[in-house]
């Protein structure tokens, strides 16, 4: 998921018209990344995400600049299944078949990708469909929020009715075969990023800062200390937020969503943070240290069953870059059950 939010600062940061976007739409065996992969190609060959573990990006990319593919929408399948030295699959790691959905970019697909992006930076979940190109190459495709829906769409042929009629519910990625005439359409789900408020500014908190920031979270930073809040030590931090805790709570807008983790060291600092914090229904509220010192943090108290303490996987770590490690997992572990769990409302529903 998230090669989209890497394309998505792309287009709207350059000039990308002119360039390719590459998505997996079906895997038919084992393959390194799964359907909803993507990349953007851009004239000049620099690509933003990627398909594979690096044995379909220079075909591809060969193929774009020196046979004309992606001028227009069409269906590109790599068999990799074939074991011989100098066939598809050898040492790749993969083993299946893979076809990948290529796009021209052009004005309107800018245009329709930044208001996925302001979309999605409001908190917004988009639902995809998109028309696989038959033999005249034309494609459908249309992005749905919870209140609109855009997009390319030939009013003629039905697409419309029958993704608007369609229900995103089960959670998976790929081509599905909808309508009385069984279109083969492509679908798939764009997320937000997850925000992950950090409490302490200390040295330790650089390497979560920036394995949290590489794996997909929003990251905010909190602290009393206006000196450490600062971007050249944590240039990956979107908003820093400066005061005491009292103070912090007056200026933090908590969501259900958030995965919030207290990190200061400081034992009086954490208990009264964890005095407000506990209350929230957030996603997930760690604490670093033992369970022995969370338990005086909490003065008696039952601990709410969204805190996690001692905070991160157990893989014995050690030191500021094995924590971090340590945490992050625990933080996508969570962060995947709570997409499982949306899903299994939508389909209840």
């Amino acid at each position: 998921m998230d090669d989209i939010h890497g394309i998505l600062q792309a287009v709207s940061t350059h000039d990308v018209e002119g360039s390719v976007i590459a998505t997996i739409v079906d895997v038919q065996g084992s393959a390194y990344k799964k359907e909803g992969a993507m990349m953007l190609i851009s004239p000049d060959g620099l690509q933003t995400g990627m398909l594979s573990a690096g044995c379909l990006e220079e075909d591809l990319a060969g193929r774009i600049k020196h046979f004309g593919v992606g001028r227009q929408a069409e269906l590109l399948t790599y068999d990799m299944r074939a074991e011989h030295d100098l066939l598809w699959g050898q040492g790749s790691g993969c083993n299946g078949v893979i076809q990948i959905l290529v796009e021209p970019v052009n004005r309107a697909l800018v245009f329709h990708l930044n208001k996925i992006k302001d979309l999605l930076d409001k908190g917004r979940t988009i639902t995809v469909w998109k028309e696989l190109p038959a033999e005249n190459n034309q494609m459908n495709y249309l992005y749905q929020s919870d209140e609109e829906h855009f997009g390319h769409v030939n009013q003629d042929d039905g697409f419309l009715h029958v993704t608007k009629n369609a229900s995103y519910v089960s959670g998976e990625k790929g081509v599905k075969k909808l309508g009385e005439t069984k279109k083969r359409i492509y679908c798939d789900c764009y997320k937000p990023k997850s925000r992950l408020l950090i409490f302490g500014a200390g040295d330790d908190a650089k390497p979560l800062v920036s394995l949290a920031d590489q794996s997909g979270f929003i990251v905010d930073l909190a602290d009393w200390r206006e000196a450490f809040c600062d971007k050249q030590r944590f240039p990956e931090v979107r908003h820093f937020y400066v005061g005491f805790p009292n103070e912090l709570q007056q200026q933090l807008k908590l969501k259900s969503s958030d995965f919030v983790i207290l990190l200061t060291h400081n034992f009086q600092r954490d208990k009264e943070l964890l005095a407000f914090l506990k209350n929230e229904p957030l996603r997930y509220l760690g604490i670093l240290g033992s369970a022995k010192r969370t338990k005086r943090l909490l003065g008696g108290q039952e601990a709410p069953a969204n805190l996690f303490s001692p905070i991160g996987l157990t893989i014995d770590a050690e030191g500021p870059n094995e924590i971090a490690v340590s945490i992050v997992a625990e933080l996508i572990q969570q962060r995947k059950k709570q997409w499982s769990e949306e899903v299994s409302i939508r389909e209840t529903s």
